[in-house]
């Protein structure tokens, strides 16, 4: 820096002291730019170091902070739930089914008919199976309609306590008469509607019943 020049009163002059600190801020803004870079680089370098002897992954930004992933996973959650009530509660097939329908939903399903026209339910420690079976010879449940389609002239299709079989419409209670969800609406009474779901011999069946 410049030697001070004196005024006669033999202070120095505020302008010099200005002009001099000028300079000399000048001067410095390398070096605190330089000590600025040296301090971002010690964080980022300190960091990447704790990182690795942690053994930890190095932090990410949130994708979903900004979007509607749970929003996305709780609809997507919700529509499998649904989706898997639906398939258990439904009881027949995309696929016509010839005959009497034998099980359905969660238990498949086939069509019992010709040489084996009754469906016959049997449970053990296993589970509970469906098989088309010939008349007289179910050792478990026996199911011989499904739905008053299956019984002959104006018979309709009646739940017992040991079978499900085709009797004359007077023989039936409206509580007993089966019947299929996708059936015609004159299959159950006036004002009544084919969902109570039948449970045979102990065992909840993917058969269904007319309830008011």
């Amino acid at each position: 820096m410049d030697a001070p020049l004196f005024d006669r009163s033999g202070h120095v002059p505020l302008a010099l002291i200005a002009r001099a600190a000028a300079r000399r801020y000048v001067k410095d803004v390398p070096s605190r730019f330089a000590t600025a870079i040296a301090a971002l680089a010690l964080a980022t370098t300190g960091t990447i170091a704790c990182t690795a002897v942690l053994g930890l992954d190095k932090p990410t930004l949130d994708p979903c902070a900004e979007t509607a992933c749970a929003d996305a996973a709780s609809d997507a959650d919700a529509q499998a739930q649904e989706a898997g009530r639906d398939g258990a509660v439904d009881a027949g097939s995309d696929a016509p089914i010839v005959g009497v329908r034998c099980g359905g939903g969660s238990f498949g399903v086939s069509g019992c008919t010709g040489a084996t026209p009754v469906c016959c339910q049997t449970s053990d420690d296993a589970g509970t199976r469906y098989a088309c079976g010939a008349s007289g010879a179910c050792a478990g449940y026996a199911i011989a309609c499904a739905s008053n389609a299956d019984c002959p002239g104006n018979d309709v299709c009646c739940h017992q306590a040991t079978q499900m079989k085709c009797v004359g419409a007077s023989a039936c209670n409206s509580a007993d008469l089966v019947c299929e969800p996708n059936g015609p609406s004159d299959q159950c009474p006036a004002g009544w509607k084919c969902t109570a779901r039948l449970t045979n011999a102990g065992v909840a069946s993917p058969y269904f019943g007319c309830a008011p």
